[in-house]
């Protein structure tokens, strides 16, 4: 990564530890949810393993800079970025049997001591939580398809140190600058819209422990990738 030797490593320590950390969350109770939440821990561990991949794979790319060759990250970073891209697009799956042929129950609400003890601060048991919404939701298509671009940005930032004249260094005017301008404006809003749904709390108090982890991890691999593509 072309720049001063302190900003790199400094960089490279960030997205290694959030990488880290996300790495960590595999395993935690959000991606092995089963029962009717299962979908909704899918998404989580798809999350999960795809900002792994980011923080993991910044740290290594500002580290190594053009030491590993462009092949290697394009396979790395692309077929990630293809996957989720067509997951984002791809329709909704339709239910094997129709709805008029379904047989219709009568329902009654629950009571809430049946879905397990309130918690202050925290959403009810059967509440889904903000960021862990359905697969082929709006919202589960945002995550999709923000987790493609930012992998198929590392691609494209690979491509560009290659084909740069410095031969895997960063120099001003490497890449396509319509596209550089492109990915820039929108990391740098993705990091200003992360910072402040970490700042930005109903009750006015910065989230902290599992609730805010993952949001500085995001703001962190935000903030990473803005600072990479600086450098093109």
């Amino acid at each position: 990564m072309h720049g001063p030797a302190v900003l790199t490593w400094l960089l490279a320590a960030l997205t290694a530890t959030s990488g880290t950390y996300c790495l960590s969350r595999l395993r935690g109770p959000s991606c092995e949810r089963p029962g009717p939440g299962a979908r909704r821990g899918v998404l989580s561990h798809e999350s999960a393993a795809a900002e792994a991949l980011m923080g993991l794979g910044m740290a290594a790319m500002a580290v190594t800079g053009g030491v590993v060759p462009a092949a290697v990250w394009a396979w790395v970073f692309g077929l990630p970025g293809a996957w989720f891209l067509l997951a984002a697009l791809a329709p909704r799956p339709v239910a094997g049997r129709s709805p008029a042929h379904r047989p219709t129950l009568p329902s009654a609400p629950l009571p809430s001591t049946a879905l397990g003890p309130a918690v202050p601060g925290r959403p009810p048991p059967h509440a889904a939580g903000p960021h862990s919404p359905a697969p082929h939701s709006p919202a589960g298509r945002s995550h999709r398809l923000h987790h493609a671009i930012g992998a198929l940005a590392m691609t494209y930032m690979a491509v560009a140190m290659a084909g740069s004249p410095a031969h895997g260094h960063h120099q001003a005017g490497a890449g396509l600058p319509l596209v550089t301008g492109g990915l820039l404006l929108y990391f740098g809003g993705y990091t200003l819209w992360a910072g402040s749904r970490l700042l930005g709390t109903p009750d006015g108090v910065l989230h902290t422990g599992s609730a805010g982890l993952p949001q500085a991890c995001r703001l962190t691999m935000g903030i990473g990738m803005f600072a990479m593509l600086l450098t093109l």
